[in-house]
Protein backbone atom coordinates (compact mmCIF):
# COMPACT_ATOMS: atom_id res chain seq x y z
CA UNK A 1 0.00 0.00 0.00
CA UNK A 2 1.65 3.34 -1.03
CA UNK A 3 2.21 5.82 1.69
CA UNK A 4 1.01 9.58 2.13
CA UNK A 5 4.06 10.82 0.62
CA UNK A 6 3.72 8.84 -2.10
CA UNK A 7 0.22 9.44 -2.79
CA UNK A 8 1.26 13.21 -2.45
CA UNK A 9 3.94 12.95 -4.94
CA UNK A 10 1.51 11.52 -7.64
CA UNK A 11 -1.41 13.78 -6.91
CA UNK A 12 1.60 16.71 -7.61
CA UNK A 13 2.66 15.31 -10.91
CA UNK A 14 -0.95 14.68 -11.76
CA UNK A 15 -1.47 18.24 -11.09
CA UNK A 16 1.42 19.59 -12.85
CA UNK A 17 0.16 17.37 -15.93
CA UNK A 18 -3.28 18.87 -15.51
CA UNK A 19 -1.86 22.48 -15.51
CA UNK A 20 0.54 21.72 -18.11
CA UNK A 21 -1.91 20.82 -20.95
CA UNK A 22 -4.97 23.40 -19.81
CA UNK A 23 -2.00 26.01 -20.79
CA UNK A 24 -1.46 24.14 -23.80
CA UNK A 25 -4.63 24.04 -24.50
CA UNK A 26 -5.25 28.07 -24.12
CA UNK A 27 -1.98 29.14 -25.19
CA UNK A 28 -3.35 31.15 -28.38
CA UNK A 29 -0.03 31.96 -29.75
CA UNK A 30 0.92 28.87 -30.65
CA UNK A 31 -0.81 26.99 -32.96
CA UNK A 32 -1.60 23.46 -32.68
CA UNK A 33 -2.81 21.00 -34.67
CA UNK A 34 -5.69 18.08 -34.72
CA UNK A 35 -3.10 15.76 -33.40
CA UNK A 36 -2.09 18.30 -30.92
CA UNK A 37 -5.72 18.94 -29.45
CA UNK A 38 -6.48 15.37 -29.03
CA UNK A 39 -3.48 15.03 -27.48
CA UNK A 40 -3.90 17.63 -25.19
CA UNK A 41 -7.59 16.57 -24.49
CA UNK A 42 -6.40 12.66 -24.00
CA UNK A 43 -4.04 14.06 -21.10
CA UNK A 44 -6.99 15.59 -19.35
CA UNK A 45 -8.78 12.64 -19.79
CA UNK A 46 -6.37 10.45 -18.76
CA UNK A 47 -4.93 12.91 -15.56
CA UNK A 48 -8.48 13.37 -14.61
CA UNK A 49 -9.21 9.00 -13.98
CA UNK A 50 -5.55 9.01 -12.13
CA UNK A 51 -6.80 11.86 -9.96
CA UNK A 52 -10.08 10.21 -9.40
CA UNK A 53 -8.19 6.94 -8.48
CA UNK A 54 -6.71 8.93 -5.59
CA UNK A 55 -8.08 9.83 -2.31
CA UNK A 56 -9.09 13.33 -1.64
CA UNK A 57 -6.33 15.22 0.03
CA UNK A 58 -6.57 16.40 3.84
CA UNK A 59 -4.70 19.67 3.63
CA UNK A 60 -7.04 22.83 3.06
CA UNK A 61 -3.90 23.65 0.49
CA UNK A 62 -4.27 20.74 -1.81
CA UNK A 63 -7.25 20.89 -1.90
CA UNK A 64 -8.12 24.47 -2.60
CA UNK A 65 -5.42 23.85 -5.25
CA UNK A 66 -6.72 20.97 -6.75
CA UNK A 67 -10.02 22.86 -6.97
CA UNK A 68 -8.89 25.78 -8.82
CA UNK A 69 -7.00 23.22 -11.54
CA UNK A 70 -10.52 21.08 -11.57
CA UNK A 71 -12.38 24.66 -12.79
CA UNK A 72 -9.65 25.81 -14.86
CA UNK A 73 -9.92 22.11 -16.79
CA UNK A 74 -13.36 22.38 -16.41
CA UNK A 75 -14.02 25.50 -18.36
CA UNK A 76 -11.66 24.40 -21.09
CA UNK A 77 -13.20 21.33 -21.60
CA UNK A 78 -16.71 22.92 -21.67
CA UNK A 79 -15.20 25.36 -24.64
CA UNK A 80 -13.74 22.52 -26.57
CA UNK A 81 -17.21 21.30 -26.33
CA UNK A 82 -16.33 18.12 -24.42
CA UNK A 83 -19.11 17.97 -21.88
CA UNK A 84 -18.36 14.37 -19.98
CA UNK A 85 -14.99 15.51 -19.74
CA UNK A 86 -16.11 18.86 -18.03
CA UNK A 87 -18.60 16.60 -16.13
CA UNK A 88 -15.92 14.62 -14.35
CA UNK A 89 -13.74 17.92 -13.55
CA UNK A 90 -16.91 19.40 -12.09
CA UNK A 91 -17.62 16.17 -9.93
CA UNK A 92 -13.73 16.24 -8.62
CA UNK A 93 -14.37 19.71 -7.60
CA UNK A 94 -18.00 19.43 -6.05
CA UNK A 95 -16.43 16.32 -4.04
CA UNK A 96 -13.34 18.15 -3.04
CA UNK A 97 -15.40 21.45 -1.69
CA UNK A 98 -18.22 18.77 0.07
CA UNK A 99 -14.93 17.92 2.15
CA UNK A 100 -13.45 21.24 2.54
CA UNK A 101 -17.16 21.99 4.05
CA UNK A 102 -17.39 18.97 6.40
CA UNK A 103 -13.26 20.20 8.14
CA UNK A 104 -14.80 23.53 8.71
CA UNK A 105 -17.83 21.88 10.22
CA UNK A 106 -15.86 19.81 12.40
CA UNK A 107 -13.66 22.19 13.02
CA UNK A 108 -17.07 24.67 14.23
CA UNK A 109 -18.06 21.85 16.57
Amino acid sequence: MAGIEDIEFRRDEILGRLNYSYLQLCDQRRTKTVYDLLLLRWLLQSNIGKLEKLSLPDNDEVINEQIEVCEKCERVSVSSNRADLAERFHSMATSLRIKRLQKLDNITQ
